[in-house]
């Protein structure tokens, strides 16, 4: 696809999007960003220009905003010109009314079902891109855009794309806190986290290979009490931790009853 696109929100996301962009092909005319930093270090990798402001007049195709929710509406007061612009989000629980009152060519979402972090490059082509616009013919145009950096492209309404972004938080967030948990734990000991690494992997093959209902395995699965008592001892040093145990124990046995 050939086209132009400025970016505002030089973080993880709009960094990995802004990277994937310019190498398959697009123009990409501005990075803008709070942190003039962050702004001029992206633009230097994308070679396109810079900038602190949201309020200067925009020519691109696309402005493609990859900026926390929260702040979504704000900028979209602030911004110049974007009559000849498509203006789109990457947040999964943001509805297309922050775009409402914009005089563009058109909005939606382009938000990429991944989780991002400094430091670690992700491979977009396999990333799925949940897409919505406000008309067929906008929605066309973004899809394309997306497929130019990704293999796995949806066309998503706003209410599933809001339930898949919850789900997510269970399985990225919440599933990285529990090993955050384990780690905690396995401190008490003298052996470190690494000795848990072989079942790590084998949970998450195996959730992925045979689906996570026939995967569940452990004490809370088997309803065993006995055992269950004997942990929830083995919790009194963390207060926070036996609440999460007994919540997630009674939803187990719950499940698998």
């Amino acid at each position: 696809m050939t086209g132009s696109i400025t970016i505002i929100g030089a973080g993880k996301v709009g960094a990995s999007l802004a990277r994937a962009l310019y190498q398959s092909g697009l123009t990409v005319d501005l990075i803008i960003s709070r942190s003039a930093e962050s702004a001029r270090s992206l633009a230097r990798i994308t070679n396109s220009s810079w900038s602190t402001s949201c309020r200067e007049d925009i020519s691109s195709d696309f402005v493609l905003l990859c900026v926390p929710d929260s702040v979504i509406e704000s900028i979209c007061r602030s911004l110049g010109d974007i009559s000849s612009s498509i203006i789109l989000h990457t947040a999964g629980t943001s509805t297309m009314e922050s775009f409402a009152s914009l005089d563009c060519m058109g909005h939606g979402v382009f938000y990429p079902l991944q989780t991002f972090t400094s430091g670690r490059e992700v491979e977009i082509s396999m990333v799925p891109f949940l897409i919505e616009g406000n008309s067929e013919k906008t929605e066309d145009t973004i899809c394309s855009l997306a497929e130019s950096i990704s293999n796995s492209v949806f066309r998503v309404g706003t209410e599933d794309r809001k339930m898949l972004h919850l789900a997510a938080v269970f399985v990225s967030n919440f599933v990285n806190h529990m090993l955050m948990a384990g780690e905690q734990i396995s401190s008490k000991t003298e052996y470190p986290f690494s000795i848990l690494q072989p079942l790590i992997d084998e949970t998450f093959s195996k959730a992925r290979d045979i689906g996570p209902a026939p995967a569940q395995t452990g004490p809370a699965a088997r309803n065993d009490q006995s055992t269950i008592e004997k942990q929830i001892d083995l919790l009194s040093f963390s207060p926070e931790l036996l609440e999460i145990y007994r919540a997630v124990t009674r939803s187990i046995i719950k499940n698998t009853e």
